[in-house]
């Protein structure tokens, strides 16, 4: 493949030849692969007007391609028409004058765009004549036109025949008069031969067959091919005539008639001298036959030795015989012959390096193969590689199982690595001694018939002798190397370590575990199963298996700080390396914070309440810490704060944090609606440790229902139905559907029975977020409702919760109960209480300014005690039989009860 970049002024730029890191115009195409760059530079790339990028196909097999461009431009979708090399072809190259001579015009759109209708001119440029004018329909981006036109030529001698595309320029493109490079026309010489000699082929009965000028040759039996031809003589006299016959040549693209030079050497033979003379028409000499072989030498069907047959090279093959007086060269005719080879494609695949394969787990066992091209065409080959036990299998440099060579030329050959990967042992699999087959076959995507395999190639797996020994603490942290081995601990602690002992080969393991510290005086033992010692425990492992060793160290009550105590476990074996696992117990005074559980997003809905998350805060060191809480700001309208929040911690303690959210009413629902920054610090004396974290708070769809009563409802009528409004604000974050409901309560909390209630609408379906609705309530006390206070309830029910709002409301008192009054309606009896109390208060005065003065010291009563507190409070619970429901007054006033108020 080539690229090329052509300018809007037709300069070409190809791929990769560059100076001073930029594409230089003109040069070669780069024919060393197909990896190939242009970079201009700006005041290049300035250049305004429509610039082509171009990818050429110059031979060898179908290949698909990538291509990527960078810049400032944009893509323009135009056609492009543009002639070929063999845009004007005729068979014979020569035709004979006054003779029907078929032209064959053809032409192609290498544009992104269809024409559109277009016309096509052909003309003689020798005599001036046009010789067709055609309209074409519309011709397809990437597609091929054509057209065949018969003409007769009256005058012999050289004609130049002009095809123009787009004649009438109707079409806009990227090539044409007045763009780019005028790719619109061609022009092309024939020679028109005068009337002499004709050349015809013939078949194998030696009879004129127009088809014998194709020969298919027999490509797996034969290097040759022959063809039989015969020349006449249609003119005067005796003439010495020469046959011309052509080098073998390819036709390497049909549709763009481009040839080449055949890659193979092909040979010529005729059957009769180069001197020929040829008598007057229809006389004995006049006619003359003879046979043309062509043998490609390059092709080989008889190796010696190792060698291999060496096929001719598939393709079609094309030579021009031309015979002419040697008088005159105007008196001549010419003939194309096609040598068609047809493909043959083989391959040899041959497995080297393949025997007594051995891989331990956890390796490779590799082996070679090798392809060689024994076909007669250009080709690749790809091959495939599957383990019976489906190990991994890698092909060259790659870690695939499938690997697609480059292209092989005819008796090309590479080799090629096969490593089939042994997986590492577990749970002591693969065994010692376990064997895998693996199978191997070579396919072309040329030829889906073909298909080479190999003898499946076995492996045996060795024996593996390998373990792992790994010291955790009590948490299961590793203590190793880049932990530092480093352990802090406290004054009389009891550190527990446990050495992990892995099996990692396919075989069984006898292992020695050996402890040693560096402070005698802190106590130490390791315990494994029902062994127990201070020294040394012996552990089987069977492949795969595991044992863990519990290693405790009690802390030496008289222990510093900084003090540290190393633990060293060495573990030995027969056929196995030496492991040395080291732990350093070291008295320390660190602090530290951290937080957990803070992964999860705190999920609030807009509703008005209070949303809890709850996370774990840790003393990491080993002083107790005291801690002091903040967190960032959160937006206007928010509410956050802590619940419970723990305010020290002893070492190593860990507490739950509990804080809450309250978003605004209608908060949109919103992911990550706050980022809030939550801090601790932990203080010990003049040492400050910190942590935070932050919580993403999620604002859920919520119904939420704001509901606003009117005015209390006092002095009901009973069996009357009273009504009231009340409104309902959607304060959630999504339309609003709601069903509500009424209910009644005394004081104390009992649901009442003996009132009831109705609401008009009893739900709200879709309210938009922030409007509201009036709804009405309808009340009515039955006739046994007692008197007194009653709370009204309305809810609203959602499916996120149910949402309150309540009122007062009492029944009018319409008659006296029993007593005095009991027969009296409500307003007589008060008339005639109140105008009893006025006459008793003015017969009591009238008597007190005339009695004589009593000493108050002699009396039982204090003066005024009946304006105390207490009495006139008595008065008015008295006098209040409206509402107020207690031990002092009832809904009934006895004649004893109104003779006290009046004495009073």
């Amino acid at each position: 493949l080539d690229l090329e970049l052509i300018d809007p002024n037709g300069v070409v730029y190809y791929g990769n030849q560059f100076a001073n890191g930029f594409s230089i115009a003109g040069g070669t195409s780069d024919s060393v692969n197909n990896v190939e760059r242009i970079k201009l530079p700006s005041s290049t790339s300035s250049v305004p007007g429509t610039w082509q990028v171009k990818i050429t196909h110059k031979g060898g097999v179908s290949v698909t391609y990538g291509l990527a461009m960078s810049g400032s431009f944009s893509q323009s979708f135009v056609p492009d028409l543009m002639t070929l090399s063999n845009s004007i072809f005729l068979n014979p190259a020569s035709p004979l004058v006054n003779e029907p001579a078929p032209i064959q015009l053809s032409w192609y759109n290498q544009g992104a765009a269809s024409t559109g209708s277009y016309k096509i001119t052909l003309t003689d440029e020798t005599v001036g004549e046009t010789l067709m004018t055609a309209e074409m329909g519309s011709l397809a981006s990437l597609s091929l036109g054509s057209k065949v036109h018969s003409h007769t030529f009256t005058q012999i001698g050289i004609h130049t025949l002009r095809l123009t595309l787009d004649s009438n320029q109707q079409v806009t493109e990227l090539n044409d008069e007045s763009n780019g490079v005028n790719n619109n026309f061609i022009e092309f010489d024939i020679m028109i031969a005068a009337t002499g000699l004709r050349l015809y082929s013939l078949n194998e009965s030696l009879g004129v067959d127009e088809n014998s000028k194709t020969k298919i040759l027999d490509v797996q039996n034969s290097t040759s091919v022959s063809f039989d031809l015969a020349l006449n003589h249609e003119g005067t006299g005796n003439q010495s005539v020469s046959l011309y016959i052509s080098n073998v040549q390819e036709l390497v693209d049909p549709v763009l008639g481009r040839i080449e030079n055949s890659k193979d050497i092909w040979t010529r033979e005729k059957n009769i001298s180069n001197a020929i003379i040829l008598t007057t028409v229809d006389t004995n000499g006049s006619n003359l036959s003879f046979q043309v072989t062509f043998d490609d030498v390059s092709a080989n069907l008889q190796p010696v030795g190792n060698e291999f047959k060496r096929y001719a090279r598939a393709g079609t093959y094309i030579v021009d015989i031309q015979a002419s007086y040697d008088s005159n060269n105007q008196v001549t005719h010419s003939m194309r012959l096609v040598i068609i080879v047809p493909q043959v494609r083989d391959v040899i695949v041959v497995p080297s390096g393949n025997a007594g394969l051995l891989a331990a787990p956890g390796s490779f066992a590799p082996f070679y193969i090798s392809l060689k091209n024994i076909g007669n065409v250009d080709a690749t080959y790809a091959i495939e590689c599957q383990s019976e036990r489906k190990w991994q299998v890698e092909l060259g440099d790659s870690n695939s199982s499938v690997y697609n060579f480059e292209t092989f030329d005819l008796l090309d050959e590479d080799d090629l690595q096969v490593r089939t990967y042994v997986p590492p042992a577990v749970d002591g699999l693969p065994s010692a001694g376990t064997t895998d087959y693996v199978s191997c076959w070579v396919t072309s995507s040329e030829d889906t018939a073909l298909n080479v395999s190999i003898d499946p190639v076995d492996i045996e797996v060795l024996a593996l002798n390998r373990y792992s020994a790994q010291l955790t603490d009590e948490s299961g942290n590793l203590i190793d190397v880049l932990s530092g081995n480093r352990i802090y601990t406290n004054n009389g602690e009891w550190v527990n370590l446990t050495l992990e002992l892995s099996n990692l080969g396919n075989t069984a393991l006898t292992l020695s575990v050996s402890l040693q510290t560096q402070l005698d005086s802190w106590p130490v033992q390791m315990q494994y199963d029902d062994q127990i010692s201070g020294q040394t425990i012996q552990v089987e492992l069977l492949a795969g298996g595991s044992a863990s060793i519990v290693i405790t160290v009690v802390v030496y009550e008289g222990a510093l700080s900084g003090d540290v105590n190393q633990i060293l476990m060495k573990t030995t074996g027969n056929g196995v390396s030496q492991s040395v696992n080291t732990a350093l117990l070291t008295i320390d005074d660190s602090i530290g914070l951290s937080f957990s559980d803070l992964e999860d997003s705190l999920l609030c809905k807009a509703d008005g309440n209070w949303h809890e998350y709850t996370f774990t805060v840790k003393n990491e060191g080993n002083i107790p810490l005291s801690l002091d809480w903040s967190h960032s700001l959160v937006d206007d309208g928010w509410e956050f704060g802590f619940f419970e929040s723990p305010k020290a911690l002893d070492p190593k303690e860990q507490e739950q944090v509990i804080v809450a959210v309250k978003s605004p009413n209608q908060t949109a629902a919103k992911t990550s609606a706050q980022i809030i920054l939550v801090s601790v610090n932990g203080s010990v004396g003049e040492r400050f440790t910190d942590a935070s974290g932050s919580i993403q708070v999620n604002v859920l769809d919520t119904f939420h229902a704001g509901i606003i009563a009117n005015n209390n409802l006092m002095s009901i009528e009973r069996g009357v139905v009273t009504q009231s409004l009340f409104s309902v604000t959607n304060e959630g974050n999504i339309p609003l559907n709601a069903l509500f409901s009424v209910a009644f309560f005394d004081r104390d909390g009992v649901q009442l029975d003996s009132w009831t209630g109705l609401i008009k609408p009893d739900q709200i379906s879709s309210l938009p977020v922030g409007d509201s609705q009036n709804l009405e309530v309808l009340i009515t006390p039955g006739n046994d409702a007692e008197i007194g206070i009653v709370t009204v309830l309305i809810t609203a029910n959602t499916s996120d919760g149910n949402y309150s709002t309540s009122f007062e409301a009492s029944v009018e008192v319409t008659t006296i109960q029993g007593g005095l009054f009991g027969a009296l309606p409500s307003w007589a009896a008060y008339s005639t209480l109140f105008g009893m109390i006025v006459v008793g208060l003015l017969i009591g005065l009238r008597v007190k300014r005339g009695a004589r003065f009593i000493d108050d010291g002699d009396a039982l009563v204090a003066p005024d005690v009946e304006a105390s507190a207490v009495h006139l409070s008595r008065r008015e619970d008295a006098l209040d039989v409206s509402y107020q429901v207690n031990e002092l007054a009832s809904g009934a006033v006895s004649a004893e009860e109104m003779q006290q108020a009046l004495v009073q």
